[in-house]
């Protein structure tokens, strides 16, 4: 049974009041000092400080935040025709956190030109790969998602290794990445505000368009419509959304993916209703989460960041949805279906011999004050003692992992299955 139009965001709206009661009663605001410090400064009281540069803009910063990625999501889906494209699953505010991070490091003055540019230099570049790796399929769902799976892995494992290597220069980013909604001013509702303003009338120019994406490709060419222009527009005015998200409160994990799956279920049809629905809800459930998480107890709220949180209620969406993808008979084809593959020069005994060479060749060369020195010639051999362990050790893990990758494509028929991109190696992390 399918839920009315206006039951879900009523529910996030009276959700949102009683976090926002139960954290002002804390407080002991009265209403006259909560709608005065909304507009001006009262110094008089720290209180008054705190609610008008920090309470007031999280507030606000949140729902337009919420809004841009609802807005993002939906926009998404509509070009791609896949309800689990978001900017989260498609790898966007990854590669865009990652662009702002390569940029801090070497090339600042690329920040003070603008950040916003260069997080979607980044986010474009993610989603262009991603495309790239579902094309063969035909732009598959779920071989759309696993690509965008990927390549968070990808972007997060070099965002990894870039913070241990600069951990004074890229100080706070972590938390930042996280997705974190501390606010000091009202600098990123001045900077969102007119934005999302100008995004929202582009979106209206463009409904017509947009709308006729519902049809096939075939009835949308008839009626005369450039569809490689509309999908490139729309789908550049997703990731620039999605750009000015992360340039100001870091990663946002799942609005945009939950706010347009839910408009759905909720009845919205048409797509300036679902365009409403999900910039709405979006901002509502942003919100919430946010209040959610300043009234943790003790130090919890200022080291859970809100993309965190948004991440780990978003998953189990994604994870119910996936299933409900309807494939088309082309995608359904098993591997090795198609016409046999060529035959190779090199035969797997050759293979093996090369590789054999290679782990030798490297595991008897060392770098000394000398230069490279060969074992061999040194008769340094004590260095083997504490070298051979560790390639014995990687040589038997890469052995493992590539055969469990073997056995998961073989019973996934999806040649992009592996236990990182499957949740395998972090479910097991995290148990």
């Amino acid at each position: 049974m399918k839920l009315s139009l206006l039951w879900m965001p009523l529910a996030l709206l009276v959700a949102l009041l009683s976090l926002a009661a139960t954290q002002l009663g804390q407080w002991d605001v009265s209403q006259s000092m909560l709608w005065h410090t909304l507009w001006s400064l009262d110094d008089s009281a720290s209180i008054g400080v705190v609610m008008h540069l920090t309470w007031w803009p999280r507030l606000v910063t949140a729902l337009l935040a919420g809004a841009c990625l609802g807005l993002a999501g939906t926009l998404m889906q509509q070009v791609l025709r896949n309800p689990l494209a978001s900017p989260s699953t498609l790898g966007v505010a990854n590669g865009a956190s990652l662009a702002l991070m390569l940029a801090t490091l070497y090339a600042p003055w690329l920040l003070t030109w603008s950040s916003a540019m260069v997080a979607m230099f980044g986010g474009v570049l993610t989603m262009l790969v991603v495309f790239t790796l579902a094309w063969r399929r035909g732009l598959s769902p779920t071989v759309v998602v696993i690509a965008g799976l990927i390549l968070n892995l990808y972007c997060g494992a070099l965002s990894t290794v870039l913070l241990l290597m600069n951990q004074e220069a890229l100080h706070g980013m972590m938390v930042w990445g996280a997705g974190s909604m501390v606010q000091t001013d009202w600098h990123s509702v001045q900077a969102l505000l007119p934005r999302v303003g100008v995004a929202v009338l582009m979106i209206l120019a463009l409904l017509k368009p947009l709308n006729v994406l519902s049809l096939s490709d075939e009835g949308a060419k008839s009626l005369g419509v450039s569809l490689a222009k509309i999908r490139v527009i729309a789908l550049g005015l997703s990731v620039l959304l999605t750009a000015w998200v992360v340039s100001l409160i870091g990663v946002i994990g799942f609005v945009g993916l939950a706010a347009p799956a839910i408009a759905r279920l909720c009845g919205a049809r048409k797509l300036i209703t679902r365009l409403s629905l999900a910039m709405i809800l979006g901002a509502l459930m942003l919100a919430a989460t946010d209040l959610a998480v300043q009234l943790l107890p003790g130090r919890r709220a200022m080291m859970v960041p809100t993309g965190a949180a948004t991440a780990a209620l978003g998953a189990p969406l994604l994870l119910w949805l996936l299933p409900r993808v309807s494939l088309g008979n082309r995608q359904r084809q098993q591997m090795g279906t198609g016409s046999p593959a060529p035959r190779q020069d090199w035969s797997l005994g050759r293979t093996l011999i090369l590789l054999v060479l290679g782990v030798v060749i490297f595991a008897t060369v060392s770098r000394q004050s000398e230069g490279w020195q060969w074992l061999a010639l040194s008769g340094d051999w004590s260095l083997l003692e504490w070298r051979l362990p560790r390639l014995l050790a990687a040589a038997l893990a890469g052995g493992v992992l590539a055969v469990a990758g073997a056995v998961l494509q073989r019973l996934s028929a999806n040649p992009m299955a592996s236990p990182e991109v499957m949740g395998i190696s972090a479910g097991t992390a995290l148990g």
